[in-house]
Parts: C-alpha cells; sequence; structure tokens
C-alpha cells in the first residue's frame, strides 16, 4: 500500500486525513481487522505467514521478505497487538508488538477472510 509518502506494508489507518502505517507490517494480506475495546488490542487475520517488529536488527526491505529472527515472528495468518490504553494504533515506539495467534491448526497456506467478536 502506497498512501502518497506513507509505505504501509498490507496494514494501514486513516487519521487526521492522511494514511498511517501501523508497525513493521505484515508479510501478507490482511482480509479482517477488528479492534476489541476491552484489551485495547487490534486483531489481524488473512494470508501471511510472519508480522514484524522493530527488533534491533538488519532490516529487509519488506516484511514478507524478513528473514531476521530479531525482526519478525512467524505466525500462521493471525495476530494481535495490544496498546496502551488511549493510544493511537500506530505501533510507533509505544513497546507494543506483534503477537501471533497460534489457537488453530489450518495448514501452511492459510487464508482466513473473517474475524468475530464474542462477548459473553
Amino acid at each position: 500500500f502506497n498512501g502518497g509518502s506513507v509505505v504501509a506494508e498490507n496494514l494501514a489507518r486513516w487519521r487526521g486525513g492522511r494514511w498511517h502505517s501501523v508497525s513493521d507490517g505484515v508479510g501478507g494480506p490482511v482480509y479482517a481487522l477488528a479492534g476489541v475495546r476491552y484489551d485495547s488490542c487490534i486483531y489481524i487475520a488473512g494470508a501471511f505467514d510472519r508480522v514484524c517488529n522493530d527488533g534491533g536488527g538488519p532490516k529487509a526491505v519488506s516484511c514478507a521478505t524478513e528473514n531476521s529472527p530479531l525482526n519478525y515472528r512467524p505466525t500462521n495468518s493471525a495476530a494481535r497487538r495490544c496498546f496502551a490504553p488511549g493510544a493511537d494504533f500506530t505501533g510507533a515506539d509505544d513497546g507494543s508488538v506483534w503477537e501471533p495467534i497460534e489457537t488453530h491448526d489450518v495448514g501452511a497456506d492459510a487464508k482466513i477472510r473473517a474475524i468475530a467478536q464474542f462477548v459473553g
């Protein structure tokens, strides 16, 4: 995704009349996103095998080609990122990181197209 002067790798947000990247990106398409207010997390799902965080190692050009274990965590098409209450969800300098969600066994080529929130 290229929103003018902002390059966002498979995940972006619109705020204040312009696009913003969300962290260091995701290694494939994101098909679903859910924000959960009670735990201050955003959940993503799609067709990706990694989520990228700034771990301090040399960075690849793209999250999809990142090979430094300092900078990415493998996942199976679902992840979450939790923020401090009141954060703006950019992931910039707030200490939050992407966490893989490994509660499903859907195979290496998984594509998750929807997320639902259950409160009960």
